[in-house]
This record gives C-alpha cells, sequence and structure tokens, in this order.
C-alpha cells in the first residue's frame, strides 16, 4: 500500500489534477486532448528521425537530436498555462543490430554510426502534463521497395 501511495502522490506532483485532489481519468476530453497532442508529436518526431537516419550519421548525434526536437516540439503545447510540465517522458534511443533496444550513449562512451544494411531500431515518448505517448519503429537502413533486405529470415 505504501508503494501505490508514493505513485499516486508523485502522478499527482506531475499533473493537473481537480479541485478535489482526485487524478483525471480518460472520461475527460482535455485528458484525450494531451494523449492526442503527445501522440501528434512523438509521430512527428519519429518520421523526422527516420530520415535523419543515413549511412555515416552518429547514433549520439540522432538521440541528442531527437530529444531537441521532442522539446521543441512539446514546448509549443499550452504555451499560457506555465504549471503544467510537458517534455520528454522516454529519451530517444537508437538500437543498431544486436543490441535490442534502448540504446542512448552517453558522452563518456564511444559513438558508434549507423551503416547500410543496419538493422535501426528508434524508440521514443513525450508527455503533456504525464500524459504519456511512446512511439518506436524498426527498419533496415536502406532498404526500398526496390531495394529490399536480403539475407536469412528468422525462423519465429
Amino acid at each position: 500500500m505504501g508503494a501505490n501511495n508514493c505513485l499516486i502522490h508523485f502522478l499527482k506532483s506531475i499533473m493537473t489534477v481537480d479541485m478535489d485532489g482526485d487524478l483525471p481519468t480518460i472520461a475527460d476530453d482535455l485528458v484525450v486532448t494531451k494523449y492526442k497532442m503527445a501522440a501528434e508529436i512523438v509521430n512527428k518526431v519519429l518520421k523526422e528521425m527516420v530520415e535523419a537516419c543515413k549511412p555515416g550519421a552518429s547514433v549520439r548525434d540522432l538521440c541528442i537530436l531527437g530529444d531537441k526536437k521532442l522539446v521543441e516540439e512539446t514546448g509549443k503545447a499550452f504555451k499560457k498555462d506555465k504549471k503544467l510540465t510537458k517534455g520528454i517522458a522516454f529519451p530517444t534511443c537508437i538500437s543498431c543490430n544486436n543490441c535490442i533496444c534502448h540504446y542512448s550513449p552517453l558522452a563518456s562512451e564511444a559513438d558508434s554510426t549507423l551503416a547500410d544494411g543496419d538493422l535501426v531500431k528508434i524508440d521514443m515518448a513525450a508527455h503533456i502534463d504525464g500524459f504519456i505517448a511512446t512511439v518506436a519503429h524498426t527498419f533496415v537502413l536502406g532498404a526500398t521497395a526496390e531495394n529490399p533486405a536480403t539475407g536469412k529470415r528468422p525462423t519465429l
């Protein structure tokens, strides 16, 4: 019960709550609007990030770019409400090949670059007033309908 109370206290600290101190629900149109705004933002940024993934691109620089774009786009929402929190809910991660997921290199780590044929996985999340939208996409760099990825297919 103590951990649950901590979670409720945390959520109330980052979300706009009603006059009774209750957490908002999906029955509230404004909650749905905030989820939709966050979803539109992450989808827009994801599209831009897929386009930015080119052979030779730095994974670290791409992660930084994704986070910058998330902050810029969420900053445009609810500008007049200074108390409303918004921004990155999950940092931009770009994982390649055998790195399964959630790779966002630190400045102190060696950087890696993308190469043609890499299996690239991008994931990120943004929030508006604590209402989170997350998105992910996996693709083979350089593969197109005319030039599909080739090689052994996994057995699932």
